[in-house]
């Protein structure tokens, strides 16, 4: 199948799946009993805050960044190798398939770019809006639902990294939902560095291999744009 027939797949697939929306199940009601609420102590929920309140610092210093992150998942017998550049609201993915295929994706806030390219040719489309959620990994999707919703989550000053990750993991918290357990590390700058995702007995990982700044130029839409699909605006 040649890259502009992929393509056009591809892109009949962003707009059939861009309702689905992954939303943090609601945090469950704790009732108060004397100094102890439900099975939680009172000092338990007072750590739990501190570390909501450290959550929160972290997820400001991202919204402040501009940086360019490589990520290594894995999820069962599937992994993938992405590069992030990051400048909100500005995201761009590339997903190399294959030394000679790539997929990228531009998000700006106001507009979406898809590029899928092999040695051959490279087409461009530009896309409804939300379409870069197709290639952010069940990891990064869930720590952003975190990021974006951190009190519907309990939220804990604990977890660890692996030992490859290193320095990269200068803190760490694990975040619990219903149905669900992340733990999720991060630069001493906000950049995640390493998430664990537990949940429907299913575990996958997403470890950061490195982090540089991001310039302008990372961000500049693509200069062709062969297609306009509906619902691009």
């Amino acid at each position: 199948m040649s890259v502009r027939a992929k393509a056009a797949f591809a892109a009949v697939l962003v707009v059939l799946l861009l309702g689905c929306v992954i939303l943090p199940p609601p945090k469950p009601e704790v009732k108060q009993n004397g100094g102890v609420q439900g099975n939680v102590s009172v000092e338990e929920i007072a750590a739990q805050e501190r570390a909501l309140a450290a959550f929160k610092e972290v997820a400001g210093k991202r919204a402040q960044l501009a940086y360019k992150a490589v990520y290594f998942s894995s999820s069962g017998n599937q992994s993938s190798e992405q590069t992030w550049y990051v400048k909100q609201p500005t995201q761009k993915v590339e997903d190399r398939l294959s030394p000679n295929s790539r997929i990228m994706v531009l998000e700006d806030g106001a507009a979406s770019y898809r590029c899928d390219a092999d040695e051959l040719d490279e087409v461009c489309f530009r896309m409804p809006a939300g379409s870069i959620e197709m290639l952010r990994p069940e990891t990064l999707r869930h720590e952003l639902a975190a990021v974006r919703s951190p009190d519907l989550f309990k939220v804990l000053l604990a977890g660890s990294a692996p030992s490859s990750v290193g320095e990269l993991a200068a803190q760490c918290f694990t975040l619990i939902s219903t149905g669900s357990k992340m733990i999720a590390c991060y630069t001493a700058e906000g950049v995640p560095s390493y998430i664990k995702l537990e949940g429907a007995g299913a575990v996958s990982e997403t470890m950061l291999r490195a982090t540089s700044p991001a310039s302008d130029s990372d961000f500049a839409p693509p200069a062709q744009i062969q297609q306009e699909l509906p619902g691009a605006g």
